[in-house]
Order: structure tokens, then C-alpha cells, then sequence
């Protein structure tokens, strides 16, 4: 609960620093959303709505939406109705993300052509436009071989990541960054190649400062980190300008509505 409250607090920080300028429009049950519960949103390549929900995995072309639920009857299939994540695999394919593993859905043929699955260890899926796809784990790292068409362990994960979908992301040349909490620098994952056999591929990481306190709570969205430091300070660092700006000390702000949450919850 803690984490999901400082995420969606520098969220709201990172959109009330954004542009002004925007239009919104309501999607639900009335236009055929299967659960009012999204977990993930994904805009395609093609411009397709994509939405994860608690029932079924949700597309919208913006006049109807078509829903994807398991079905065990066909050949392959969503291994869970729970969508927790949608990220790009290629300009045709998507990751599809449940809480039972990763799926490829293909956008051609609407259906789901693999399932992959990482037992007992929590995994996130991270990719960018291009479909450079990595698996952060809490104990080891893959990436997605398209030689051989499946991921590939690159290494164990000798990391502290409190949450795992707000830790990292992939850039558009396909490196993986990663800030782990109680630290104060910023760890850089690059391979040589997505797209070679496995055995030619090498493993590339560095690391770069990234704030003078250690960072405690992190939210990364499209190269912006958002980071909240053991002072409580709220700072916006932005990958490719390699800019930092300070927005203000929410400590009281922080501890007040985490307050009221764990009261709501009791």
C-alpha cells in the first residue's frame, strides 16, 4: 500500500508538471470494457488502445472494444483473465503480462502465439517502442533472444528493487536502466545484440550518480524518474537531457495521506 501511494503521489507531480494542453475522453463498461479494474494501458505502434483489466485483456480502435480472455479450448492461450501489464514486443506483438506469467499476443491475428513463464520468482516485462525486451526479476535478469525466440537468462540480480515496475526502464537503443531503492546511483544494462545467437551475445553493465542522498521511492515513466530521497525531497530526472530538477520537500504531504490510507484500510 505504501508503494502504490508514493507512486501514484509523484505520478500526480509528473502530471501537473506536464503540458496543460490535453483532451480526455471516459471509457467503460458501456462501451464494452470487461472490468472497471485497469491494471495497465498501452497505445500501439498502430495506435490501438490496449487495456489490461482484473477480466480479460481489452482492445479499443476508438468506436468498439474487443476482449481476450483465457481459453483453454484453443491451442494457446492468456494463462490468466488478470492483465497486469501490456508492453510492446514488436510492431505486430505485445507482451501480455498476468499474474501467472508473460504472454506474446500477436495484433495481426489477435491471439496469443506463446506463453512464458518464470516459476517462483516475481519478474516485470520492460521493452520500448522498437520491441527490446528485457525480464527484471527480484533474483535473475533475461532478455528476448529473437534468434531463438524466447528469453535468455543474462545474469543474477543482485539488486535491491522494492518495486519492480517502478524501478526500471528500456531506452530507445534498447539499454535497460535500473534505480534500486536505499542507493544513489543508477545502474546501466546494454546488450550487443537482441538478435544474434545467444552464444554471441554479450552482457554490458555500468553505473552512473545519480542523486548525492540515497533515493527511497522511485516512479520511471518514458525516461523521466520521478525519486523521492531519505530527506523526503522530490526531484524530476530526465534521462536524455541528463537534467535534474527539484520540486519540493513532501514529507508532511507524504506521511499525512499515508495516514489516512492506512486508516482506510484498517
Amino acid at each position: 500500500m505504501k508503494i502504490y501511494l508514493a507512486s501514484l503521489l509523484i505520478a500526480c507531480f509528473q502530471v501537473m508538471l506536464a503540458s496543460s494542453s490535453y483532451s480526455s475522453f471516459t471509457i467503460n463498461h458501456l462501451q464494452g470494457l470487461s472490468n472497471s479494474a485497469v491494471l495497465s494501458i498501452l497505445q500501439d505502434n498502430q495506435g490501438l488502445m490496449w487495456f489490461g483489466t482484473y477480466d480479460g485483456l481489452n482492445c479499443y480502435d476508438g468506436r468498439t472494444i474487443d476482449v481476450f480472455r483465457t481459453d483453454f479450448s484453443k491451442g494457446r492461450t492468456l494463462d490468466n483473465n488478470i492483465i497486469s501489464r501490456i508492453q510492446i514486443a514488436s510492431d505486430d506483438k505485445l507482451w501480455v503480462q498476468s499474474y501467472s506469467g508473460v504472454n506474446l499476443f500477436s495484433t495481426d491475428s489477435l491471439s496469443v502465439i506463446d506463453n512464458y513463464v518464470f516459476p517462483d520468482e516475481e519478474v516485470i516485462v520492460f521493452s520500448n517502442r522498437k520491441g527490446d525486451s528485457w525480464i527484471v526479476g527480484k533474483r535473475n535478469l533475461y532478455y528476448y533472444n529473437t534468434y531463438h525466440r524466447c528469453f535468455v537468462k543474462a545474469g543474477a540480480m543482485n539488486l535491491n528493487l522494492e518495486n519492480l515496475q517502478q524501478s526500471a526502464y528500456v531506452d530507445g537503443q534498447g539499454g535497460l536502466h535500473i534505480v534500486p531503492v536505499n542507493d544513489t546511483k543508477m545502474i546501466h544494462f546494454s546488450l550487443s545484440s537482441f538478435s544474434a545467437d545467444s552464444l554471441q551475445t554479450s552482457l554490458d553493465v555500468t553505473s552512473s550518480p545519480l542523486h548525492s542522498k540515497v533515493i527511497k521511492k522511485t516512479f520511471i515513466q518514458s525516461g523521466v524518474i520521478c525519486f523521492i530521497d531519505e530527506a523526503d525531497d522530490l526531484y524530476l530526472y530526465d534521462v536524455s537531457k541528463k537534467s535534474k530538477v527539484y520540486i519540493r520537500n513532501i514529507g508532511e504531504l507524504y506521511r499525512k495521506y499515508l495516514r489516512f490510507a492506512s486508516e482506510d484500510y484498517r
